[in-house]
């Protein structure tokens, strides 16, 4: 029991260190990955007559509709499972994906151009709100991680119990313990049965 209280009172009041708040390896690899389509769109920033050459750059280049749900902050996959509603009077709301991804037709460009006003990208785009979408998608990649540090806090608490441990089990001989130990490794290694 003394073994538990001096491990119990040894635990820290933080475990961040600074690569906690945000993983910008994947937020680079997440950005390269759409560089292109970026640059592309990035065309479009400040020109007259807008709304067609959205259409005539999406109709050249068909990858770019692909990205443009990651403009208002939206993974592909989330649009999939968010229903959009864009008729204010039936308030009925339908499933949009088909807009960035199906052939495109006249009622996808009608679709598209809904999606390009009502979300406010055409201002955006117009008002030169935005110099460089590669680097506003940067900040908007960014914004995503944040999501994932709950992920990031049990595998910095994981490694810092495990350095705790370690020392903690070098000081007591008699003691041992594994890492990540499911029902199964706890029998492997000490021949134990737990119940779950």
């Amino acid at each position: 029991m003394n073994n538990f209280e001096t491990l119990k009172n040894t635990l820290q009041d933080s475990i961040f260190t600074w690569d906690y708040f945000t993983g910008f390896e994947k937020v680079k690899v997440n950005v390269k990955k759409i560089e292109k389509e970026l640059n592309l769109l990035n065309y479009l920033i400040g020109k007259d007559n807008i709304e067609s050459e959205f259409l005539s750059l999406i109709e050249e280049y068909p990858k770019v509709r692909k990205i443009l749900p990651i403009l208002i902050a939206i993974r592909d996959d989330k649009l999939f499972s968010t229903p959009i509603i864009t008729n204010m009077e039936t308030l009925i709301p339908e499933n949009k994906k088909y807009i960035f991804h199906d052939v495109m037709n006249e009622n996808i460009k009608k679709e598209l151009l809904i999606f390009f006003n009502e979300s406010g990208l055409r201002d955006i785009f117009e008002s030169k709100a935005v110099k460089n979408l590669v680097d506003y998608c940067f900040g908007v990649e960014v914004g995503f991680d944040t999501n994932a540090r709950k992920n990031r806090t049990g595998d910095i608490m994981e490694k810092l119990v495990y350095k705790f441990l370690e020392e903690f089990c070098e000081e007591n001989n008699n003691l041992q313990f594994i890492e990540q130990a499911t029902q199964k490794r706890i029998k492997e290694f000490f021949n134990y049965d737990i119940k779950i």
